[in-house]
């Protein structure tokens, strides 16, 4: 007996009596940790973007202590962080959707909200 893509999971719910986790929750639940932990990742690139790229436009107002050595360290310390961060997390998401199944544009919404949802309570507490 061979069992195909989340086949499995599903021969053994219903072996069990248990019932599939619909998408929208299942979607949430993996990405609100990912979220989490997104936080300093995202803060990081959001510190670079503004300090050397939103700061030339005059979008934003750089931070002297923070241009003193360069954009190039500035972009090893945001990319170092963000670049594993991003694919662990496309990975997980892939396998989630191929999981779950993917529903749509309101799905990948609700995915990129959930993910991001930390980064943006975390940036409006610390003021």
């Amino acid at each position: 007996m061979s069992f195909a893509d989340g086949e499995f999971a599903d021969h053994l719910a219903a072996h069990e009596g248990g019932r599939r986790m619909p998408a929208p929750l299942a979607a949430v639940l993996v990405n609100l940790p990912l979220g989490v932990v997104g936080v300093l990742p995202y803060w990081f690139t959001w510190r670079f973007l503004s300090d050397f790229v939103f700061a030339r436009f005059g979008w934003t107002t750089a931070d002297p202590y923070n241009t003193n050595d360069g954009a190039g360290l500035a972009l090893v310390v945001a990319l170092v962080p963000l670049l594993p961060y991003l694919l662990a997390a496309a990975v997980v998401n892939r396998l989630a959707a191929r999981r779950w199944g993917s529903g749509g544009a309101r799905f990948w919404l609700l995915l990129l909200a959930a993910q991001l949802g930390p980064a943006v309570v975390w940036t409006n507490l610390a003021g």
